[in-house]
């Protein structure tokens, strides 16, 4: 399947030199955003191209897929339902 090779092709892009020079088959994980957006990228760019999106509009083609896929992405972002800091009084008598 293309997208698979896509996929695969676009992941062993992304290894940058210091990842090459260690020998490493995938990028570090400390990298996967990066990666998954090219990764992801690659993937609709072929869809794009082969007809099969439904949500790509021509303004997100002259923008760039990249941009597309990177407002798309989820980024966690937690916040607090309560203040973390509690009082304490010590043992009930």
């Amino acid at each position: 399947d293309k997208m698979l090779y896509l996929a695969s092709r676009a992941c062993a892009d992304s290894l940058n030199d210091a990842e090459k020079a260690e020998g490493r088959t995938f990028p570090h994980i400390s990298r996967i955003r990066e990666v998954s957006q090219k990764v992801a990228t690659a993937i609709v760019e072929e869809a794009h191209a082969t007809n099969r999106t439904t949500k790509v509009k021509k303004h997100h083609v002259r923008e760039g897929l990249g941009k597309f896929v990177e407002r798309k992405m989820y980024f966690p972002d937690y916040h607090p339902l309560r203040s973390s800091t509690i009082a304490f009084d010590g043992p009930a008598n």
